[in-house]
């Protein structure tokens, strides 16, 4: 299965075309993955989203909120179904410790912050530059969830 918050009909028959059962994206935001119908994998494919998008998504794949007493390791568990083709969450972190984006403004760290409570337990491999224009999708990765941390070596 797969959902893109901005999906359109072109994009669930290409989906389609190509063996994916498109999930509303409403369903994914508001934990919907937990349902006997979306229980296999699920590719995320939410490029240049905005911070708030991805937290709201990997909560509801996990289906709490760490903070609340969900240890980070439990949520990776659950997000290991998911793939997420999306902005870098290594970027989100390094700005976050340089304090890049100002607390309180779009893009900065919420109150919960499971980019950052997860990033032990993600996987990141950036995507290539397009070389015809390097800007566009400069930090689009593909990221998935180990439900044991992983190494930085």
């Amino acid at each position: 299965a797969w959902a893109d918050p901005q999906m359109r009909r072109a994009d669930v028959v290409a989906g389609d075309a190509l063996g994916f059962v498109a999930v509303a994206s409403g369903d994914v935001l508001a934990g919907g993955l937990g349902d006997e119908a979306y229980s296999g994998p699920l590719l995320l494919y939410m490029p240049h989203c905005d911070r708030a998008l991805y937290e709201r998504a990997l909560l509801a794949g996990a289906g709490g909120d760490p903070s609340a007493g969900m240890a980070p390791d439990v949520a990776a568990a659950r997000l290991g179904a998911i793939v997420l083709i999306g902005n870098s969450f290594r970027l989100y972190t390094d700005r976050d410790d340089l304090r890049v984006v100002p607390a309180g403004t779009p893009g900065a760290p919420g109150a919960t912050n499971m980019i950052r409570d997860l990033q032990s337990f993600t996987h990141e491999q950036a995507l290539p530059e397009h070389p015809d224009c390097p800007e566009a999708f400069n930090d689009l990765a593909i990221l998935s969830f180990s439900a044991e941390p992983l190494s930085c070596g």
